[in-house]
């Protein structure tokens, strides 16, 4: 074989290579996963976590590896459950999103959510940054919230349920008038027993 036809190959193929692991990887977009509700939270950062609701307040404080309750009372917290609620938290998908738009055409959107006086809000402290706050809302009509009412009747329908449904819906009276709340729940209901085959009566 002639040297200089072994040479330009030689040259041609780490031309390619040098191509492919250089230059092809920019032009590649980044595979994104699923969107979060807290994006940036990162549990290697995370120095304090603090649960508040109306009633109490449970507070942890990273110490070394692990962690250390401070309220309602100094102890040593459990690491593992403590990491896995953080887990939890840092994958939480968005059920759905409030634009700029919606707020400045809801200017009591806090009340209609019930995040004025939400059931919980969860904040987190990351190193040399501002607090984070999750907020949990109040209770609405089945059918106006985030719960997967679907999946649930399926389930029940899988499993041959033949007993009772609840339903509840606890708003403020002044923000949502109980009784046509009342009917959007129970017609919802309906249309889910209808879908998954349970019996309404």
């Amino acid at each position: 074989m002639n040297p200089r036809n072994t040479f330009a190959l030689v040259v041609l193929t780490a031309a390619i290579f040098a191509f492919i692991f250089l230059v092809e990887p920019r032009f590649q977009k980044p595979k994104l996963g699923p969107p979060r509700v807290l994006p940036d939270l990162n549990t290697n950062t995370l120095t304090a976590v603090q649960v508040l609701t109306p009633q109490f307040e449970i507070r942890a404080e990273r110490a070394g590896r692990g962690w250390r309750l401070i309220k309602p009372l100094a102890y040593p917290a459990q690491n593992a459950t403590v990491e896995a609620f953080l887990i939890a938290v840092m994958g939480l998908p968005p059920q759905f999103q409030i634009t700029a738009q919606e707020l400045q055409n809801h200017p009591s959107v806090n009340e209609e959510y019930g995040l004025d006086t939400p059931l919980a809000t969860l904040v987190f402290q990351q190193t040399g940054e501002q607090p984070r706050q999750l907020k949990l809302g109040k209770f609405t009509a089945p059918g106006d919230g985030m719960v997967d009412f679907k999946a649930l009747f399926k389930i029940l329908a899988g499993a041959g349920y033949d007993g009772w449904l609840v339903q509840e819906a606890e708003q403020d009276p002044r923000m949502a008038h109980p009784f046509t709340y009342a009917e959007q729940g129970n017609r919802h209901l309906r249309e889910l027993c209808a879908a998954s085959g349970l019996k309404a009566a």
